[in-house]
C-alpha cells in the first residue's frame, strides 16, 4: 500500500514539475516574444527618421544648405509633409529647437509655439525630454511614455525616437504607439493558454486517478487530448479559407494531415501576401504529441507575426530560427520549407531550413524534379544566414511539399518511398488534381498497412493557368488558417 502511495507521489510531483516547466516555457516565449516585437518597432522608427533624415539633407544642400534661411526652411518643409502607416493622423516626423519652438508638426496650431515647459497628459515636459536625449553624448535615443492616442482619447504607451541635427540647431523626431504588442502578446497567450489548459487537464487527471482506475484515466485523457486535437487544427488552414484563396488565383490545392498521437509537430500553412501572391510553409518539429504540438502554437504565432513585414522565404526563415533558437530546450528544433508563388510573375521563390527534398515542376508539359537546399534546420544556433531561390512556375506547374514521415516509414533503406520513388510516382499523374494525386499518394502509402513513426503531411499546390481576380491580403492579425483534410481523410 504504501509502496504504491510513493509511485503515486513521485508521479504527481513529476507531472507538477512538468506543469512548471511548461508555464515557465510558455512565459519566457512571450516575454521574449514582445521584445523582439519592441526592438523591431524601434528598428522600423529609426531606419524611417534615418531615411527621412536623408531626403530633407539633400533637398536642403539643394536650396543653399544649412546656413541659408531658404535651406533651412526647405528642410523643415520636407519633415512637415513626411507622414507614414495607416493612421497618418497619429504617425508623423516632428522637430523643436533647442529652445523648445515646434519646427515641424502636423499640428499647425503648434508650429511656431515654444512647448519647452509645456506639461503632456502624462505629466511630463516632454519637450525638455527630447532636448536632454538630443544633447546627450550619444545625440540619439529612445524614449517611452504614455499620451493621449487623438485629441481627448485614452492614455496609450507610444515609443519615439529622437535624433540631434546640430547644422540647423534642431532635434528630430518620430514615435509610434505600442499598444497592438500588447494586444498580440494577449493573443498569442490565448493560444498558449488554451493548449496548456488541455493538456494539463488531461495530465493532471491522469496523475489523480493513476493506481486507482487506469482505463478511466485512459478515457478522461483521450477526450482531453481530443479538445488538443482540435485547438490545433484551428491553427491550419479551413476548407473555407482554402476555398476563398483559389477563388482568387489560379490555384488547385489539396492537403493531408495525420499526427501520430492525436496531436503532433507537423505544421503547414499558406497565406495571402498580395494580388496574385501566396506563401505556401510545411514544417516539421522534433518529437511527437502535447510538447510538440505546443512548439506548432507558438511558431504559428511568430508566422503570423513575421509575415506582416516580409514575404522573403529566406528572410522569413532567419528570424523565426533567431526566435526558436531563443525559445525552444536544447535538442528541440524545426525543419521548416517556405515558397511564395507569385502567379502574375509566373515564379516561385523558396527556401528551406534543413527541409527533407521536395518535388516540383515548372509546368505541364516538364516532369517533376527534386529542390533541395542543404541547410540546418531552426533553431539550433543563432543567425544562420538561409538562402531563396527562384524558379518559374507557369500553367501546370506543381509544388508536391510533405514532413519526412513519408519518406522514413519504415525507417530507411525499407521505407515505402524514397524520395526518388516520390518522384516516379508523380511522374506518372500528370493529369491528375491535387486532390487526386493526394488521395492516390495517401492510397499506396496505406496499402503496406504499416503505422507510421511519425507525424505526416503531404501539401500539394497546381499553377491551373491564367490570373484572375485580385486576390487580397489576409487583414493584420487576422484568423488563422487551419488544416483541409482530417486525421484519417484526404
Amino acid at each position: 500500500m504504501f509502496a504504491r502511495r510513493d509511485i503515486s507521489m513521485r508521479i504527481r510531483l513529476l507531472l507538477a514539475l512538468g506543469t512548471l516547466s511548461l508555464l515557465a516555457l510558455s512565459g519566457i516565449g512571450l516575454w521574449s516574444l514582445r521584445s523582439q516585437m519592441l526592438e523591431d518597432r524601434q528598428a522600423r522608427l529609426r531606419n524611417l527618421l534615418d531615411l527621412t533624415l536623408s531626403v530633407a539633407r539633400a533637398a536642403m544642400m539643394k536650396a543653399g544648405g544649412p546656413a541659408s534661411e531658404a535651406g533651412r526652411k526647405t528642410f523643415f518643409e520636407v519633415l512637415q509633409t513626411a507622414k507614414f502607416g495607416e493612421d497618418k493622423e497619429q504617425n508623423y516626423i516632428w522637430a523643436y529647437d533647442y529652445d523648445g519652438v515646434a519646427k515641424a508638426h502636423i499640428d499647425p496650431e503648434k508650429l511656431g509655439q515654444n512647448r519647452l515647459n509645456v506639461v503632456y497628459a502624462n505629466g511630463v515636459q516632454q519637450v525638455r525630454e527630447y532636448i536632454r536625449i538630443a544633447k546627450s553624448p550619444e545625440g540619439a535615443g529612445f524614449v517611452k511614455y504614455p499620451i493621449e492616442k487623438g485629441p481627448g482619447g485614452p492614455l496609450t504607451p507610444k515609443i519615439s525616437f529622437i535624433r540631434n541635427v546640430p547644422e540647423i540647431g534642431a532635434l528630430v523626431g518620430v514615435g509610434a504607439y505600442i499598444d497592438d504588442v500588447d494586444a498580440d502578446c494577449y493573443r498569442q497567450l490565448l493560444i498558449e493558454g488554451a493548449l496548456l489548459v488541455a493538456v494539463l487537464a488531461a495530465v493532471g487527471a491522469a496523475g489523480f486517478q493513476i493506481g486507482r482506475k487506469l482505463m478511466a484515466v485512459t478515457s478522461e485523457m483521450e477526450h482531453q487530448l481530443a479538445a488538443a486535437k482540435a485547438l490545433q487544427s484551428d491553427m491550419l488552414p479551413s476548407s473555407e479559407r482554402l476555398a476563398q484563396i483559389q477563388a482568387g488565383c489560379p490555384l488547385d490545392l489539396s492537403s493531408y494531415y495525420k499526427p501520430r498521437d492525436g496531436v503532433g509537430g507537423d505544421i503547414w500553412g499558406t497565406e495571402v501576401i498580395g494580388p496574385q501572391r501566396i506563401m505556401i510553409y510545411i514544417v516539421d518539429f522534433t518529437g511527437h504529441g502535447v510538447s510538440a504540438a505546443i512548439n506548432t502554437a507558438r511558431l504559428h504565432s511568430f508566422v503570423h507575426l513575421r509575415l506582416r513585414s516580409t514575404d522573403n522565404p529566406a528572410w522569413l526563415l532567419r528570424r523565426l530560427n533567431n526566435r526558436l533558437h531563443d525559445v525552444l530546450p536544447v535538442g528541440q528544433f524545426a525543419t521548416m520549407f517556405c515558397a511564395t508563388i507569385d502567379f502574375r510573375m509566373q515564379t516561385i521563390e523558396y527556401a528551406s531550413a534543413g527541409a527533407p527534398p521536395q518535388l516540383y515542376r515548372k509546368s505541364f508539359n516538364t516532369p517533376y524534379e527534386v529542390i533541395y537546399q542543404p541547410s540546418l534546420p531552426l533553431g539550433i544556433l543563432p543567425d544562420v544566414a538561409y538562402e531563396s531561390q527562384t524558379v518559374a512556375f507557369c500553367p501546370g506547374g506543381s509544388l508536391v511539399l510533405y514532413t519526412d514521415g513519408l519518406v522514413e516509414t519504415p525507417k530507411p533503406p525499407r521505407s515505402i518511398f524514397t524520395t526518388d520513388s516520390l518522384r516516379q510516382r508523380v511522374n506518372q499523374t500528370n493529369q491528375a488534381t491535387s486532390l487526386q494525386l493526394c488521395q492516390g499518394l495517401i492510397g499506396a502509402f496505406s496499402k503496406s498497412a504499416i503505422e507510421a513513426d511519425d507525424d505526416l503531411t503531404l501539401v500539394i499546390a497546381k499553377f491551373t493557368g491564367g490570373v484572375m481576380e485580385p486576390l487580397n491580403a489576409m487583414k493584420s492579425g487576422g484568423p488563422a488558417v487551419k488544416v483541409l483534410a482530417s486525421s484519417d481523410s484526404v
